[in-house]
């Protein structure tokens, strides 16, 4: 009952905040790929970098990006889906067993 709403509405959170984050990610992807030369730009006027380094700094922040967004996000919504699951069946259980016992 109480135990099994929580862990729904923990999914939908981790559901809803992964799909947020992948969003923004590809936001991202999809502005370094059109802007990539005038972002370059902009940041070799503040730091003194070659376009080899930032192009590696640029894939750097995007793949720990994406490690982030599936351990902070993908894992703990698969993580309360099956125990979301498991409650579910408990709950069964515990149902046939209340109804043989009447």
């Amino acid at each position: 009952g109480k135990h099994l709403r929580k862990i729904k509405c923990k999914r939908k959170y981790f559901v809803k905040y992964f799909v947020v984050s992948l969003i923004l990610m590809i936001l991202a992807c999809l502005l370094m790929m059109c802007c990539r030369q005038g972002i370059y730009n902009m940041m070799s006027h503040i730091y003194t970098m070659t376009y080899k380094e930032f192009c590696f700094h640029v894939m750097g922040f995007m793949s720990l990006w994406k490690v982030l967004i599936i351990q902070f996000a993908l894992a703990p919504a698969i993580a309360m889906f099956w125990a979301e699951k498991t409650h579910e069946k408990l709950d069964d259980l515990d149902d046939e067993y209340d109804n043989r016992r009447l």
